[in-house]
């Protein structure tokens, strides 16, 4: 009897995955469009009864495009600071080896009230460092490297707004 319902099962997730994709993959242009349509199904398929669900097709597509909508909400705050990040190696490039070692001087003790692992990874980053690079550097995920320096950007960016030191002007 458990065979027969899990072979049921099976056979249902698979239809439902193969009509499904296809449609999902053209309603949209992201780059990312097959990890959307990935993150949606599996978001489907961990709800508890989705067996139960009366338009599974439909259900799918919703989720789809709350994991779409998600994700153009994060790439646009992405796309935010790296125009900051932009902004601040581009001063530190035009300043000159003794300008740009007082400049990262600067940063990195505006940010000593913050925990190593995160100051290190945006000290990382603002001297060039890719996402990728940092995180096997110090063995992290992406998804920390980017976590950690958004709120060192944060951090980093009120600590500047109350300095009167130089570094202010390159907070953005």
């Amino acid at each position: 009897m458990a065979d027969h319902h899990f072979a049921e099962t099976s056979q249902v997730a698979e239809s439902l995955v193969r009509d499904l994709w296809p449609s999902l993959l053209r309603s949209t242009q992201h780059p990312d469009k097959e990890d959307l349509a990935q993150e949606a199904l599996s978001r489907f398929f961990a709800v508890e009864s989705w067996t139960s669900i009366p338009s599974p097709k439909a259900y799918v597509r919703t989720i789809f495009r709350h994991v779409l909508f998600e994700r153009r909400q994060a790439d646009a705050r992405n796309s935010i600071f790296v125009r900051a990040d932009d902004d601040l190696l581009d001063s530190l490039a035009t300043a000159g080896p003794e300008g740009r070692l007082s400049v990262l001087q600067e940063i990195d003790s505006a940010l000593s009230g913050m925990q190593e692992t995160r100051r290190n990874v945006y000290m990382m980053k603002v001297q060039g460092f890719s996402y990728c690079e940092i995180a096997c550097e110090l063995k992290l995920t992406l998804n920390t490297v980017k976590k950690y320096v958004c709120h060192a950007q944060q951090y980093f960016r009120a600590v500047a707004s109350h300095s009167e030191s130089g570094i202010a002007r390159h907070a953005g």
